[in-house]
């Protein structure tokens, strides 16, 4: 039985090979295959990147007989990963599972059923550690030998991880789903910590370089520090290096731990699985409800199902940020843009070149911003739901536009206005700058809006096929940055023949012209179009 149910896990955790996730059909033999070999492409490009990191650090460590840190420092890496690829697996397999009710009413074992889901999480965080641990210790063995005491101590670092990591995905999985539950905006706390984890790793990753050339000089002297003062460290990283005491301590103390763990999780197995922790109370208070007009009904709709989903937000609203995130740091660190716009000598040429580069790099981060595109695919099988509203179509189109638009707009101006301030642009270059960003952000909406009507995509069963595996959502994010590659070639062409400022009056009229183009489109086929969907 706890073989069948093993399966059962493997078979959800995999449903994206054989189930195509934009209809929720099986699909063909060759469809498989192909799919099949992406995922082996993406593990063979994720384990070279590894055994890259690996050959540029084991020869020295190798050289200066340090191999336990070698192996600590990769052991951290692999736990790293494994647990972040497992850790929600665990939150949504394990303890918010949708059949936990179901298991419950058969005849199993709550042991049977605890070892078969732990057995799922315990599989998938090995394949993220096969993928890192095995090509650094393969790395390792390349420069220091094939060793038996290499070899078998590898293999004892690979349990030992891979307990490890099951023991804290089950404790991190707990966590996450109690404060899942807690949370009443939980799309929102998503973003942010999706955000964050961006965040961190860009800047190490730009960081990385500096920081491991400085680490390989003085690895010598920091790991002499740390077998000193931190023992417990040195026994771990030893273990892969084949010291028997350090193998046999290692593997007993995480099997022990993942034992007791396990007991505690049997133990309150019925509790964990039915008890929903997150569920309060509810007092209530009569309000007035104010009305509103029906444009205010259909935005505020829109706009809920954008903040509802946090896949919709980092996949259609990351543009949103990154605006933000420029106007702000005109306004915290002004001297970096300063330091930029010098360079031009404050000539007027100088400060045109500084306005064409700055609006377009800001219309770049208004293209990133597809919302509008996927939002009639997102409808799904509900379509009809909306189509029954007393409602006109195009106030249906018009809603679903404004939240782009306001959204957009408002990050784009505030970015504009600072960054051109900070930039020292003034009268025509300055307002060229905060026009062709507003005009650019409601041409881009538009855009994505026809091919939402065109190419939609109802019969989705995930999120993600209808925000970035549909037709629709790919034209209007690689549209939207083909449309600013043309308006640079039209600048650099025109340039030639007439005077710049009359090139930039040229595009903003060109700005204006085409958002009006999709605009009438919209108000007049593309309502049609809608109603047919209908």
């Amino acid at each position: 039985m706890i073989r069948v149910l093993v399966k059962k896990q493997m078979m959800e955790v995999w449903a994206s090979l054989y189930q195509n996730q934009k209809n929720g059909k099986r699909r063909s033999v060759v469809g498989i295959i192909g799919y099949g070999l992406f995922m082996l492409f993406i593990t063979l490009f994720l384990a070279a990147m590894f055994f890259r990191l690996g050959t540029f650090c084991a020869g020295v460590f190798s050289y200066i007989d340090m191999g336990w840190f070698y192996y600590l420092l990769m052991g951290m890496l692999s736990i790293i990963l494994s647990v972040f690829g497992s850790v929600f697996n665990t939150y949504s397999t394990v303890y918010l599972a949708k059949d936990n009710e179901l298991l419950l009413s058969m005849p199993l074992k709550p042991q049977e059923i605890m070892t078969a889901r732990l057995g799922g999480v315990y599989l998938t965080a090995l394949y993220y550690e096969l993928l890192s641990f095995i090509p650094a210790a393969v790395a390792y063995m390349i420069a220091d030998g094939f060793t038996a005491s290499n070899i078998i101590g590898a293999i004892a670092a690979l349990i030992a991880i891979s307990i490890f990591v099951l023991i804290l995905s089950c404790i991190l999985g707990y966590g996450v789903a109690v404060i899942s539950q807690k949370l009443k905006s939980k799309a929102i706390i998503t973003v942010i910590i999706a955000l964050v984890f961006f965040a961190a790793y860009y800047y190490v990753y730009f960081k990385a370089a500096a920081y491991l050339n400085d680490f390989l000089k003085n690895a010598a002297a920091i790991g002499a520090e740390i077998k000193e003062k931190a023992e417990v460290l040195y026994v771990i990283g030893s273990c892969a290096t084949g010291n028997v005491s350090s193998m046999c301590l290692v593997l007993g103390v995480t099997i022990v731990i993942m034992l007791v763990v396990y007991k505690i999780m049997v133990n309150n197995y019925t509790k964990i699985m039915t008890t929903n922790k997150g569920e309060k109370k509810v007092a209530y208070n009569e309000k007035t409800v104010k009305s509103s007009s029906v444009a205010t009904a259909l935005y505020k709709k829109e706009l809920a199902r954008f903040t509802r989903s946090a896949s919709y937000m980092l996949n259609c609203g990351l543009g949103v940020l990154f605006l933000v995130v420029v106007g702000a740091t005109a306004i915290i660190k002004p001297d970096i843009i300063r330091e930029f716009t010098s360079l031009t000598g404050g000539s007027e040429e100088g400060k045109q070149m500084i306005s064409l580069i700055m609006t377009s790099v800001l219309c770049f981060f208004v293209s990133m911003s597809d919302i509008a595109a996927p939002s009639v695919s997102m409808e799904g099988k509900c379509f009809w739901i909306l189509r029954s509203l007393p409602v006109s179509t195009w106030q249906i189109i018009k809603a679903k536009c404004s939240v782009q638009i306001r959204l957009t707009l408002v990050a784009g101006l505030f970015a504009s206005v600072f960054l051109g301030r900070e930039a020292g642009l003034e009268g025509f270059n300055y307002a060229f700058m905060i026009l062709a960003t507003a005009f650019f952000a409601i041409l881009i909406t538009f855009f994505g809006m026809t091919f939402g009507i065109l190419l939609p995509n109802f019969n989705w069963t995930s999120e993600q096929a209808a925000l970035k595996q549909s037709a629709n959502a790919f034209i209007a994010l690689f549209g939207g940055m083909a449309f600013v590659a043309a308006f640079g070639g039209i600048i650099y062409f025109l340039n030639k023949v007439i005077e710049m400022k009359m090139v930039m009056v040229a595009c903003l009229v060109l700005e204006v012209v085409v958002a009006a183009g999709f605009y009438c489109w919209l108000k007049t086929i593309g309502v049609k179009k809608l109603e047919n969907l209908g």
